[in-house]
């Protein structure tokens, strides 16, 4: 039985609330199924019956725009949505004809009136508008002027004043006033040049933006069609106004209100490349990948001095004068009720080393650019009773109650984006590497960098010796048992089930901080760079600048990576290496299986798994086979074990008990994989963890006129 019929029957039996969700199904799911007529009856049930207004809208859109029904739609929704609205209408389009009338930058003054108007803005919802043009009759499409998203490359070219044509956007029209200086502050013509093409058009959404934010300023100047033969204008010979008289103003910490948010993925994809990248970029405040909590700590420390210090001298020579910048010391002294995103951003414009290369003389303020930092980035996964799978991570808890990313009004964010098993791979080495070099500094008496990278949060746990008295009389089970629960001895992870449960590529579309987001793939950097990097840049609305050519780190071109295994700049081989020695053909399985929907949504091909059904007894088989990762995984935990040795002093159990231990050890971190492979072989549906339906992160693809050969797959 179809949908519509089920309504019908629901209606009939009194059931109106069984019957909109009914009708709503037929409408959304059965659209193809259903006649003119069948859906109209739908959509006027929807309406009348107290059921999804915004399903029954769009059934009687869809009508209008296919051309029936038009006589009995187009009254329904004037009614409802249109005359409702007209006086708020009205009134915010009158108050900016009289703001436009005194404004001096438009040279066009033949407002219509009210009434007069081509175009009236249905309300579809409280961010989105329908255009209903009433000169040709039909609807436009949705109107969304509030929607936080910076649709276009408004500064790819700073050379002359920004001049942009048909700005429908109030979010990106006050973007461009934030963000473009003045030009009293550059000592040369600065104005945005906004370009109508349609005066009427203009005019109509005068009724729905709000221009008070927007002329306040003076910034802007607007041509109407030809009027754009006059850009740019010489405001000395026409208005008396000489810009180049005014000395150059630095840059204020609340001029900066763009954030740029470089995410971390996972472990090795690829981040290092990318801040190398953009480390010398002009028109950025750049730090490289910094731990979250050391940011915090910083914003702390500066928000304690300004509470406790008595005069702007003391703050400039007892507390900020590493700082070597009397002026910004005293504009964060004066600054009012400072939020922690000022702090912030003070704290990178102190960081002169880190952006050596930014232009103080700069149509655009600059954005800040941020790589936050996690020794892990891990999730976990909470099934419900409707088959509803919620992704929950410390990581992105963290990062969502943070005030620093709350305070920027602008967030452009990217994540960069590796083949799995690589980036596996890449983790389960680093991970021994470090273990490795950890017990060579334990047994010089040194452990610092260890309990940094262990301990960073609360600082590494103290040792209790006492529960080593009368060592000797101890029978072998309970020395192992007490060094088995001794909090100084760190345990193993297992990359390779982790890395599979992380699937920080899958985005809420309503969250703030991914709603304007990319996912941009490692390799495309590396074998396609003009390609690839021209196309962040755009996304990213900066210049594509030559500092984006070349790798460098404050300046400093092709620096050398510490870390074993990588390769520097646009040397390729760690696109190509699979990870020998790292990692063996049932983890490359097991990751390819469980992260399939990845590598197609992402363009990658499989490698190892080649598409064959895959059981639970074949995914045992991956899992417990002998191989790399084992081997490296027991020798990581054999390095940390030496690590607790020479931290309490002495050796407290025979080789065979390390050995069992240590295997247990990694028995108990392989187990991680039993339970993404139980989670993930099945088809699960994310969401967040308020319920919102998860989806993938948009894939960012390199300029197709600028590639130098075929993608990498």
């Amino acid at each position: 039985m179809r949908a519509i019929e089920i309504g019908r029957r629901m209606a009939e039996l009194g059931h109106p609330e069984e019957a909109c969700g009914a009708f709503a199904l037929s409408l959304t799911k059965e659209r193809g199924q259903s006649s003119p007529a069948e859906r109209m009856e739908a959509s006027v049930f929807l309406f009348q019956n107290g059921g999804d207004y915004q399903t029954a809208y769009d059934g009687f859109l869809d009508l209008y725009r296919e051309g029936t029904f038009r006589r009995e739609i187009l009254p329904i929704l004037t009614e409802a949505f249109y005359e409702p609205n007209v006086k708020d209408l009205r009134r915010r389009y009158e108050k900016n004809v009289r703001l436009l009338q005194r404004y001096p930058y438009l040279f066009r003054k033949d407002l219509p009136a009210f009434e007069d108007l081509p175009v009236r803005p249905y309300p579809f919802d409280d961010d989105t508008w329908v255009p209903f043009d009433r000169r040709t009759g039909d609807f436009g499409e949705k109107w969304r002027p509030r929607y936080e998203v910076i649709g276009r490359n408004f500064f790819k070219d700073l050379t002359d004043p920004i001049l942009a044509e048909d700005v429908w956007s109030q979010y990106e029209l006050e973007y461009l006033v934030d963000n473009v200086r003045r030009s009293e502050d550059i000592g040369r013509e600065n104005h945005i040049y906004l370009h109508y093409t349609d005066w009427e058009r203009f005019c109509s959404a005068l009724q729905v933006l709000d221009l008070r934010p927007l002329l306040d300023p003076k910034k802007i100047v607007f041509l109407i069609g030809d009027e754009i033969s006059q850009y740019p204008i010489d405001f000395r010979e026409r208005f008396g106004i000489d810009y180049s008289q005014y000395p150059l103003r630095p840059v204020g910490i609340r001029e900066v209100t763009r954030l740029i948010w470089h995410t971390q993925l996972s472990g090795h994809n690829g981040g290092d490349f990318f801040n190398e990248i953009f480390d010398f970029h002009p028109n950025l405040l750049y730090c490289t990948s910094i731990f979250l909590t050391m940011v915090e700590e910083e914003v702390s420390a500066l928000r304690e001095a300004l509470q406790i210090v008595r005069s702007l001298r003391d703050l400039q020579e007892e507390i900020l004068d590493h700082w070597h910048d009397p002026r910004l010391v005293e504009e964060l002294y004066h600054l009012k009720d400072p939020t922690d995103k000022d702090l912030m951003v003070a704290h990178y414009m102190s960081l002169k080393s880190w952006s050596p290369n930014r232009d103080p003389a700069s149509r655009i303020a600059p954005a800040l650019f941020f790589q936050p930092h996690f020794s892990l980035v891990s999730f976990g996964m909470t099934v419900d009773w409707q088959g509803d799978t919620a992704l929950k991570s410390s990581v992105m808890q963290a990062i969502q109650e943070s005030s620093l990313f709350q305070g920027f009004k602008y967030i452009k964010t990217f994540t960069p984006m590796r083949r799995f098993t690589n980036s596996c791979g890449g983790t389960v080495r680093f991970y021994r590497d470090t273990a490795v070099e950890f017990a060579e500094d334990a047994k010089k008496g040194l452990f610092d960098k260890f309990d940094e990278t262990l301990y960073k949060k609360n600082g590494p746990p103290e040792i209790d010796l006492s529960r080593y008295e009368g060592w000797e009389e101890r029978t072998p089970e309970e020395r192992m048992e007490i060094v088995r629960k001794d909090p100084v001895r760190p345990c193993i992870m297992d990359p390779v089930g982790l890395w599979t449960l992380s699937r920080g590529f899958m985005v809420d579309p309503t969250d703030r901080l991914f709603r304007d987001s990319v996912i941009v793939r490692f390799e495309d950097g590396k074998l396609q760079p003009r390609a690839t990097f021209t196309r962040l840049a755009a996304f990213l609305d900066l210049p594509y600048t030559d500092t984006m050519t070349y790798c460098s780190l404050k300046g400093k071109r092709d620096p050398v990576s510490k870390l074993a295994g990588t390769s520097a700049g646009f040397d390729t081989r760690s696109i190509f290496t699979v990870q020998e020695g790292y990692m063996d053909d049932g983890a490359r399985k097991f990751v390819e299986y469980l992260m399939r929907d990845a590598y197609k949504e992402y363009g990658y091909d499989t490698q190892w798994w080649r598409g064959e059904p895959v059981d639970l007894d074949t995914m045992g088989e991956w899992i417990q086979a002998p191989g790399a990762v084992r081997d490296r995984l027991r020798e990581t935990q054999a390095a940390m074990d030496e690590v607790y040795r020479q931290k309490i002093g002495f050796d407290p159990l025979s080789e065979e008990q390390w050995e069992e231990l240590e295997e247990a050890l990694v028995e108990r971190a392989v187990s991680v994989r039993r339970r993404a492979a139980l989670g993930l072989m099945e088809d699960l549906r994310f969401v967040s963890l308020e319920g919102v339906p998860l989806v993938y992160g948009r894939l960012l693809h390199p300029d197709p006129e600028l590639l130098d050969g075929p993608l990498y797959r």
